[in-house]
């Protein structure tokens, strides 16, 4: 197997995780292939070193986070059901309109006292 094979088999065994981690991983197996092939192995031999790539994709599954891991199998799902999950979240977001302000009586004050207009006669000024 070629080092080009390899990394695009792994890229594809590591699909489920969050892109950033996937490059990380790209970027240290093809780093740790070119260094094997420094040393004076085969890039056959350099490959077939590394180990199974079931193997090296569990591993690095097993590394990454929990939340990360979750996050990038929700982004995967379908737009439909993107949709339909907003939709019947969207009531927690937007602010219901029974919410407003309840219309004051003509008696009661802004701070909630009784004005003494109401129900009350008022002194001649005389």
């Amino acid at each position: 197997m070629t080092k080009q094979e390899f990394l695009s088999e792994l890229e594809r065994a590591l699909g489920k995780l969050p892109h950033a981690e996937v490059e990380q991983a790209l970027a240290f197996y093809d780093e740790a292939i070119s260094d094997r092939m420094e040393d004076g192995l085969s890039e056959a031999e350099a490959v077939a070193d590394l180990g199974p790539i079931d193997e090296i994709a569990a591993q690095i599954a097993a590394e990454t986070p929990p939340i990360p891991r979750a996050i990038a199998r929700a982004n995967t799902g379908s737009r439909t059901l993107n949709i339909v999950l907003i939709a019947v979240f969207s009531p927690i977001w937007v602010p219901s309109s029974s919410r407003s302000r309840r219309p004051r009586s003509p008696c009661t004050s802004r701070f909630g006292r009784s004005s003494p207009r109401c129900g009350q006669r008022m002194r001649p000024w005389y």
